[in-house]
């Protein structure tokens, strides 16, 4: 293996995500406030975010399609370009046209305004999401499963720590000053640069073999499965801890003062999540491909008691303050970091695709089964809360639906250790 090779496409894949992870906050944030400011009630915002479900569905369909036999070049050469050009669409109508995030009411914003902004909600609901996968998909078409199993957890370290210095003063600078329209110029360059970096790495050739025999039909039902209940049971434990932190701290300032407290614990977590990630990558790159799927059932063990743990908190409502809520946010933080790095066993898990079906089932996978499970995590637990009435007394069917969901992503990680006790990922 190229040592020159391997290093270019490491940096290359991570400065990839420290642009992607920063454009895909910056146009989340945007896009919200456009949607509120442009619509004056509610319950249609609330339509637009269910009508996102199929239109993200949709347009996975047309890129798994278009990509199918390993051609992912061809979803580089049109997505990038077309974000590119939306971008720049978007810094014309907004500077030119007059298109204002703050108007003085939202009804009298114009139908062209709520036109653009709908327009606006339904492309970046999926470009965000379509650019991480392109680029871990990209990833995956390049490494091998031994050098990804210890380098995926480095990257995506350099890439989260990178990523948030990023936003914190770009968002800073732009917000201070009302200079919203550079939001549009920035993505417009940082997909720019992303293509880019692409560009420079296409040719980087670091696999020397492929694998030859597809994997069970189980095998890929079982990495959905885990992709779909993570992505569904991960919001379930934040609800009673935030409803509990809003109790004892009724002022939105006092709210977010306490939220914020917690960034610097945040990194701490992380970084010691993805540290950790990178020992057991490096067991994996030694002992191959047979661990996997033990690692991932470990971590969903750890998840799962610490989730439960997080549910107790309601418990203690009547006698718990401030300075304990504090003491217990940690273990919300580290269990969604333990799951973040469960994410990347479940990315480990692709490389037991041929190349020519592995960016296609990443699609179906990660794009439109989580496009499916993302919201409708949010309609259940509006659902529960209205039929119980609150979310303390819907605690018991959420610690329930979580349990549930954790079991099912272990039974499919059993599966999956079957197809892997040979070592065929190799």
């Amino acid at each position: 293996m190229n040592f020159k090779q391997n290093l270019t496409m490491f940096f290359g894949i991570s400065f990839m995500l420290i642009f992607a992870l920063s454009g895909m906050l910056i146009l989340r944030e945007i896009r919200d406030v456009l949607l509120i400011q442009s619509f004056g009630s509610n319950s249609f915002v609330a339509i637009l975010r269910l009508i996102q479900i199929p239109v993200t569905i949709l347009l996975g369909i047309g890129a798994f399609f278009l990509t199918r036999n390993g051609k992912i070049k061809r979803a580089f050469h049109l997505f990038f370009p077309i974000n590119i050009l939306f971008s720049l669409l978007m810094l014309a109508l907004f500077y030119f046209k007059g298109i204002s995030l703050h108007p003085s009411s939202a009804s009298t914003a114009t139908i062209f305004n709520k036109i653009v902004a709908s327009t606006f909600y339904f492309w970046v609901g999926f470009s965000n999401v379509f650019t991480i996968v392109l680029i871990w998909g990209f990833a995956n078409q390049h490494y091998t499963f031994k050098r990804a199993s210890y380098q995926y957890p480095l990257i995506l370290l350099i890439a989260s720590l990178s990523m948030g210095i990023y936003i914190k003063y770009l968002m800073g600078f732009i917000f201070e000053k009302k200079l919203y329209y550079l939001i549009f110029l920035t993505s417009a360059i940082i997909y720019a640069i992303v293509y880019i970096i692409y560009f420079l790495l296409r040719e980087v050739h670091l696999r020397k073999k492929d694998v030859l025999k597809k994997p069970s039909l189980k095998y890929l039902i079982a990495l959905i499965a885990i992709v779909f209940f993570l992505s569904l049971a991960k919001q379930f434990p934040q609800l009673p801890f935030k409803y509990l932190l809003k109790q004892k701290a009724p002022q939105a300032k006092d709210y977010l003062m306490i939220m914020g407290s917690f960034s610097f614990k945040q990194a701490i977590y992380g970084v010691f999540t993805l540290l950790l990630g990178v020992l057991l990558g490096l067991w994996m790159y030694i002992k191959g491909s047979k661990l996997l799927a033990k690692i991932g059932g470990f971590l969903i063990i750890v998840i799962t008691l610490l989730g439960l743990y997080v549910f107790k908190m309601p418990a203690k409502e009547a006698t718990i303050d401030i300075k304990s809520a504090y003491s217990l946010m940690p273990y919300g933080m580290f269990m969604s970091f333990v799951a973040l790095f469960l994410y990347l066993i479940k990315e480990l898990c692709y490389f037991r695709f041929p190349l020519k079906n592995r960016f296609s089932a990443k699609i179906l996978v990660d794009l439109i089964f989580v496009s499916i499970a993302m919201p409708l995590s949010t309609y259940m637990s509006t659902v529960v809360i209205v039929m119980k009435g609150s979310i303390l007394a819907s605690n018991n069917i959420y610690m329930g639906m979580f349990f549930i969901s954790m079991l099912i992503c272990f039974i499919a990680l059993y599966w999956i250790n079957k197809e892997q006790k040979n070592n065929l990922i190799e």
